[in-house]
């Protein structure tokens, strides 16, 4: 055993006494964790001047957004005369709501204690932003073979999927473990409560009486124009939705008009 003492002038300030034990009983003392031990918490990010990941990024996101409003069937209508101001337009739109949602998400997950930088925003925000066009690819292909009812239902049930999946990804972001239950269970809840809100949107709208207007046309593939129905019949529907909006009669008891003997005349059916 060696004793130490630390002495001012005549006191002893300390005593410290070491103890000599067997090296094989010994266990080096470090700041890092064993192998077989990881740290619960990833590691912080390196920090850098990242101001060209963001930027990169940042255009990778526009890019997005831009290709998916080029792949609307409204883009491309002949009346439909100022498409590349709206586009500019857009550009600088997604500009400055891409980084103001990707900061909101940076602060909030920082808030919970998750270990990113801005740049990991910026990404996965502008990763998720391609859904717009995937989603238009996908609407403009099922024009063709479905009805139009059927093609108003597979577009919003896409769309949801689309957005309830996104919810899930921003929210797992830099989350460790990475877990399939936690994304399900996140797309599951988004789904739901996206769906619910459509459903009172949709309830809310037919008690008030306006019209559920689903009349999309593109243009016909090698003299293919789709699965059409009948345009009288889709005005006729569109007015008995708006009767009760607009205190008029149903489409079915409106007053008819029918021509005159002279031609120039038009007289009001009984």
């Amino acid at each position: 055993m060696t004793s130490l003492r630390v002495v001012q002038g005549t006191r002893v300030l300390a005593e410290i006494r070491i103890e000599t034990v067997a090296e094989g009983t010994t266990v080096e003392l470090t700041s890092d964790p064993p192998a077989d031990h990881p740290p619960a918490v990833p590691p912080a990010p390196p920090r850098s001047r990242n101001w060209p990941a963001t930027l990169a990024w940042t255009v990778f996101g526009i890019a997005g957004i831009l290709a998916g409003k080029v792949l609307q069937a409204s883009f491309w209508s002949p009346w439909n005369h100022a498409r590349w101001v709206t586009l500019s337009s857009v550009a600088i739109a997604c500009l400055l709501v891409l980084h103001l949602f990707a900061g909101i998400l940076f602060l909030a997950l920082k808030v919970i204690g998750r270990r990113l930088r801005f740049t990991d925003s910026i990404r996965a925000m502008a990763l998720l932003s391609w859904l717009f066009p995937a989603i238009n690819v996908a609407s403009l292909a099922a024009y063709y073979p479905l009805t139009p009812s059927a093609h108003k239902w597979f577009v919003g049930l896409l769309g949801a999927v689309a957005a309830s999946y996104a919810v899930a990804v921003l929210a797992g972001l830099r989350r460790e473990p990475r877990s399939w239950r936690f994304t399900a269970g996140w797309t599951s809840l988004s789904l739901l409560a996206i769906l619910g809100l459509a459903s009172v949107v949709a309830l809310g709208s037919v008690e008030r009486g306006e019209p559920l207007i689903d009349l999309d046309l593109q243009a016909p593939i090698a003299g293919y124009a789709g699965r059409a129905e009948s345009l009288d019949e889709y005005l006729a529907a569109t007015r008995t939705q708006a009767a009760p909006l607009t205190n008029t009669r149903p489409a079915a008891s409106a007053p008819r008009a029918r021509r005159g003997g002279d031609g120039d005349r038009l007289a009001e059916a009984p």
